[in-house]
Formats: C-alpha cells, structure tokens, sequence
C-alpha cells in the first residue's frame, strides 16, 4: 500500500510506504535523538506529571465529544467488517507521551462526501493541516483528513482531530476519529541554578581546540543568565529526527559559582547553533539533570558576552 499525504499550506506533498508523524532517519544525512528522563522522580514532581497528564487526557476528550459529523452520524463499536485501515490512526508521533481517544461512526454517504461536509464545519479552534489517502494497487480504499490546534502551555503540545473515512456499504462510510495530544512532562523542580550564584565563567571552543574564556562579576548579570536557563523547558521524551551533525561542533559552557574561585553551584553546555537535536546539558552541584530545549534562548541574551570572549581569545 502506498499513502499520499499533502501538508496543507506549506505545499508539500510526500509518497510513501507507511506513514505516521515518526521520525523519519537518514544515515546519511542525521540521526534520531531519543530524549528521555529515566531518574526516579521526586513525590511532589510525580504529582505534578499526573496533574498535567490528566488536565491533557480532559482535554483530549472533550475535542472528541465536541466533534460535529453530518446528519445521521451514528456511534458504533467496531467497523462492519475488518478493514486495515481503519485499525490504527494515520498519523501519529513517536513519543511516549502520546494520548489518544478514538471513535467510530457510521455515517451516510460516501467517503468524499462525508469529508467534504466535515471540511465545511471544522471543529472549533482548528485549522485543516493535513489530507491524505492510501492506495492499494492504484485503487483508493481509504481518504484521511487532520485538524490541529495551537499548543495548550505547559499541558498538551500536538493537538489534532484526526480523521480516516472507508466505504464500507453502498453510499455509506465508517469513520474513524482520533484525538491526540503529547502531554508536556514539566521541568523537575530541582532543576534551577542556585540563587546564591553571583559569578559567572564562560568559554567558548570546539572539541580538541583551545577554549576562549571570560568572567562576568556583575551579580544582576548572572542572576538574570541564571533566569533566564531557569525558564527553559525540559526536552521532551520521543525521537526527533535530526539534520547532519558537525563532527566538532562549537560548545558553550557556563559555569555558576557564588564567587570566584568557589565550587561550581551549576554548570550549563550547549552547542551552538541551538536547535531541537542540541538540548542544554545542565548539571546542579555536580549532578546531572535532564536536557533542556531552547537554549538559543540563552544564547541570545548571552550574545554580547560571546562576541567578547571571541574578541578576547583572538
């Protein structure tokens, strides 16, 4: 079977053997990262997590009850007759995070006429991203459709209704509805530079090359460096398809102390340029955290202070 998938708005459109929102990996060209969070967590960060995963999993659901299907919809159990198509969603992205709440209808007509009806009413909120179809030996046995909407901070990232309609009886279609979200696994809670961080070393360099260095001693300087990685959220778990990685990339590390020559209270790399295959390592009095993403957040601010360094070490 062959699936055509058309991105609507970007004007891509891909064929491929089997499709879903997994990361795709070229040895050739990247890799897949996997990032993922196996430290045995804190009672009051547990809580957390299953607080954030309920409000996603709610959330979820009320997407899936809110939908609007043509008139005569009606809710059933299983499809009339067994249908590869219909078994799994179309789509659906490579992360243990994933929350799905699937349904099936039978509805009147016929698949083209059903998808064009849903098109009509969209679901509240969502934007048409996606169409897709499946061929089996140059015939259409099934036609797909995915809503989206924006990011839910801090609860639910990847939010789509997902549709896949088969015709299954003489001008009637079964359809199948996914709501997904990932939920957002939020950042440890002892995850932060301390405030007693007051200095601040920096160096800039490639590995096996000699390192550009400078201080800072300005305390508001620092705290606002500091923050500033404070606010940054956690990598998420899941693969994420990467581009070519640079065999000797530039790295920036930062270390935090209270004063000079006092032990490193945290210590940050990241290399540069920070993308989402590049998270910020970030260790407290030692101890290793797990990585942050947005780290050219930190960059940014930090950009006077590396065009220093550069400056200082030529």
């Amino acid at each position: 079977m062959r699936q055509i998938v058309t991105y609507l708005g970007t004007a891509v459109v891909v064929a491929i053997m089997s499709f879903g929102l997994l990361s795709a990996r070229d040895s050739s060209a990247g890799a897949s990262h996997v990032f993922a969070d196996r430290r045995p967590a804190k009672e009051t960060d547990l809580a957390h997590r299953s607080r954030v995963r309920r409000a996603a999993e709610r959330e979820t659901r009320s997407r899936l009850e809110a939908l609007r299907l043509p008139p005569g919809a009606a809710r059933i159990e299983k499809a009339p007759r067994v249908r590869s198509d219909l078994e799994d969603p179309f789509m659906e992205p490579a992360t243990p995070n994933l929350i799905d709440r699937s349904a099936l209808w039978s509805v009147p007509g016929d698949p083209s006429e059903v998808l064009t009806w849903i098109r009509e009413h969209p679901p509240g909120g969502s934007i048409l991203k996606v169409e897709s179809s499946l061929l089996d030996r140059g015939v259409t046995t099934s036609w797909s459709i995915g809503f989206e909407w924006p990011l839910l901070k801090g609860i639910a990232s990847e939010r789509v209704l997902l549709m896949t309609a088969v015709a299954t009886a003489t001008h009637e279609t079964t359809l199948r509805v996914d709501a997904q979200a990932v939920w957002i696994l939020p950042r440890p809670s002892s995850e932060r530079v301390p405030a007693a961080a007051r200095f601040l070393e920096l160096s800039v360099g490639r590995s096996g090359s000699p390192r550009r260095e400078l201080s800072l001693a300005n305390a508001r300087a620092v705290r606002r460096i500091a923050l500033s990685i404070n606010k940054l959220p956690l990598a998420q778990p899941g693969e994420t398809s990467c581009p070519a990685e640079f065999l000797h990339p530039v790295v920036v590390r930062l270390a935090f102390r209270a004063a000079r020559g006092a032990p490193v209270l945290a210590e940050a790399k990241q290399e540069v340029p920070a993308g989402t295959c590049d998270p910020m390592r970030l260790s407290i009095r030692g101890k290793h955290e797990p990585p942050l993403s947005d780290g050219q957040r930190v960059m940014r601010r930090l950009r006077g202070l590396l065009k220093k360094a550069r400056f200082e070490g030529s």
